[in-house]
């Protein structure tokens, strides 16, 4: 089913639901299509939602492929695929703010499945740095509908 956007509000809470109740007894391979035909036409914050996401409620053992909408029957390659946070050293957890968080041993994951509200995050003490190389400290926007996934 071809959709234009990212999925947010109770959609996204009932397909949040979902991974998470498979997660910790199944092996999964999460399919992640953008809405644009290629993988290359998507925006960078559609990538970072959807790695956000993953990161999200991903637990061992489980894989995460990105394609465009005709893409799905290939593996496409993008550097931010390649994301090495380290293991996770938190749950997910619901901010005050109403967004989501988890911590790794080597960054952090942010999501904010709201269509209408952005979120002030406060960032845990050090520079972080997200997909595309920009730094925070101290605190981030994190826009509706949308993900980030900081490193330190």
């Amino acid at each position: 089913m071809q959709r234009d956007a990212n999925y947010n509000d109770d959609a996204w809470r009932a397909k949040f639901d979902f991974a998470t109740s498979i997660a910790p007894s199944k092996r999964y391979l999460a399919i992640n299509q953008t809405t644009t035909e290629d993988l290359a036409d998507a925006s960078q914050s559609q990538v970072a939602w959807a790695i956000a996401n993953y990161f999200l409620y991903r637990r061992q053992p489980s894989m995460m492929t990105l394609c465009g909408l005709g893409q799905y029957h290939v593996f496409v390659d993008r550097p931010e695929l390649h994301t090495n946070i380290g293991t996770p050293s938190t749950a997910p957890v619901q901010d005050t703010t109403g967004a989501w968080k988890r911590s790794y041993t080597g960054g952090r994951v942010l999501v904010n499945p709201s269509s209408s509200q952005a979120v002030t995050m406060v960032l845990p003490a050090g520079t972080w740095t997200d997909l595309h190389g920009v730094t925070y400290s101290g605190h981030i926007l994190v826009p509706p509908n949308s993900g980030t996934v900081l490193s330190r």
